[in-house]
């Protein structure tokens, strides 16, 4: 299947708008990932962000193309390393020079070797399941991988669309600003109406029962959402902010002063 995607996405014509080393923009018209490699050396992508440091827009998904690329060559990152916290900080470095060469980024260097790792870990996971069988068993650490996906309630149904650019697309469409309900919501369930699994299903009946129940004018609409959205998924997990995708923490979303556990009085 990841294959598969990425065949899809090296095919994929997405108009998109670059930048020249004067700053001057201009739109391009469809452009696939193969053809990333023909722009004149003096061009970049250029990749916008949104409030939270997230990439947004067609750019977007052609930069998730291309690190998708990078992270399953084995010429540019080898599989011999333990783990991606265990990947030279030199190779890391070399990696964002490269992909700097193609790309104009309004977000962080971090975000980019994040969302990296992550593609990286993915493919050497999805090898492992495809090649490699233990007749002693599964060491530790892929049990606790096991383990640990087992405990992923809130299967998404967004595919390989980022939650980001969800959101800028709901609100393109809607013209106006998207609450955290709304786009856990979106991002969770199914053409049909229905959910991946029964625990996304009974956290939507909450959430709607406590939404319906609450007044608020819409200056305060994404506070409410945020707040009853804490409550009916419970405390965050260290590192992630749940139903915002890649990227955002806890410390970055809700800042440091701020209790994330706390709830609103009219919810």
């Amino acid at each position: 299947m990841v294959i598969i995607l990425w065949l899809m996405l090296m095919c994929m014509s997405i108009y998109i708008i670059v930048v020249d080393t004067q700053g001057q923009q201009r739109k391009r018209g469809r452009t696939t990932l193969k053809e990333l490699w023909t722009l004149p050396p003096q061009e970049r992508v250029l990749v916008s962000a949104n409030q939270l440091g997230q990439p947004i827009g067609s750019e977007a998904q052609l930069l998730a193309g291309f690190l998708g690329m990078l992270a399953r060559s084995g010429q540019q990152i080898g599989l011999q390393y333990e783990s991606w916290h265990k990947v030279p900080k030199t190779l890391k470095d070399e990696l964002l020079k490269f992909i700097e060469l193609r790309f104009s980024l309004e977000i962080s260097r971090e975000y980019v070797l994040k969302s990296l790792g992550k593609k990286w870990r993915d493919y050497k996971h999805d090898l492992k399941t495809k090649h490699f069988r233990r007749e002693q068993g599964l060491q530790d650490s892929e049990k606790l991988g096991i383990a640990s996906r087992k405990q992923q309630k809130h299967t998404h149904t967004s595919g390989s669309n980022s939650f980001a650019r969800k959101e800028k697309e709901m609100e393109t469409s809607s013209g106006r600003k998207v609450g955290r309900l709304e786009l856990f919501r979106a991002t969770h369930t199914k053409k049909d109406g229905s959910h991946m699994i029964m625990e996304t299903e009974q956290i939507m009946e909450k959430a709607n029962e406590k939404f319906a129940g609450c007044q608020t004018t819409d200056e305060d609409m994404q506070m409410v959402e945020t707040e009853i959205l804490t409550q009916v998924i419970g405390k965050e997990r260290c590192g992630r902010v749940r139903g915002l995708g890649l990227g955002p923490t806890p410390k970055s979303y809700y800042g440091g002063s701020r209790n994330r556990n706390s709830t609103n009085s009219n919810t």
